[in-house]
């Protein structure tokens, strides 16, 4: 491979980190196969508003969630079983992204405290992590939107 060939790769890679994550409501039963070639037949949302379509810790909504930074898509049923987490720390170090499938016991962020020890802040359960929204307040958080895998499935 050639030197301008392994800096286009590098600067893909760097250009993919800064690709967003998109999120549908699903109105239809759809094959989900061909759900990431007809994305135009679903309506967009905001991914901050998946909390909106929460309501005793169900989904409500049928969802399509697309992480562009990792390619990859998740049909999310609903009836979904939603746990919200919320880490907080002096420094939080997130492990996870949307779309990402985490086990019990898998760290899902790193926390430095204010004395500066690195304690791990580990899922206790399994499933598919939906959205991470960013707490602007002092000590830093992020808020953690777990979903049942049961209820995923993964598309792209």
């Amino acid at each position: 491979m050639s030197l301008t060939a392994k800096v286009k790769e590098y600067l893909k890679e760097i250009t993919n980190y800064y690709k967003g994550t998109s999120c549908y409501l699903v109105n239809t039963s759809v094959e989900t196969t061909l759900i990431t070639e007809n994305l135009n037949n679903f309506e967009k949302v905001e991914c901050v508003d998946i909390k909106n379509f929460i309501s005793g810790g169900l989904l409500e909504k049928e969802l399509l969630i697309c992480n562009e930074r990792i390619s990859k898509c998740i049909l999310v049923l609903s009836g979904a079983k939603v746990d919200v987490v919320e880490v907080r720390g002096y420094d939080v170090l997130l492990r996870v992204d949307e779309v990402l499938k985490v086990e019990e016991g898998n760290v899902l962020a790193y926390i430095v405290t204010g004395k500066g020890e690195l304690r791990k802040f580990k899922s206790t359960r399994s499933g598919y992590v939906i959205l991470i929204e960013e707490v602007i307040d002092k000590p830093q958080g992020y808020i953690i939107y777990l979903v049942d895998g049961g209820y995923v499935r993964e598309v792209k």
